[in-house]
């Protein structure tokens, strides 16, 4: 089975649950890819050797990850209210 994990956080950001859920899905046989932010956590500015664009394709270890230019939602709330 194909299965897309959608997170906000992702390796090389410091958050346990990702990559191991990633790979236990592998090991039962699915083509697991990611879908995530651009790596910032916890400072809040981009991680070395990343430029923002759009998407930024990569592999890591044997997943596809894709990383997608997102705007936080309270940015664009407060500027949708003015």
């Amino acid at each position: 089975m194909k299965i897309l994990i959608l997170t906000q956080w992702f390796k090389p950001e410091p958050m346990f649950k990702g990559l191991p859920f990633a790979k236990a899905l592998q090991q039962k046989g699915h083509r697991v890819e990611v879908l995530t932010g651009f790596p910032n956590y916890p400072s809040g500015y981009l991680y070395p050797g990343y430029k923002l664009r759009l998407v930024q394709k990569e592999k890591i270890m044997t997943f596809r990850l894709f990383a997608l230019f997102f705007i936080r939602a309270i940015i664009l709330i407060k500027f949708c209210v003015r």
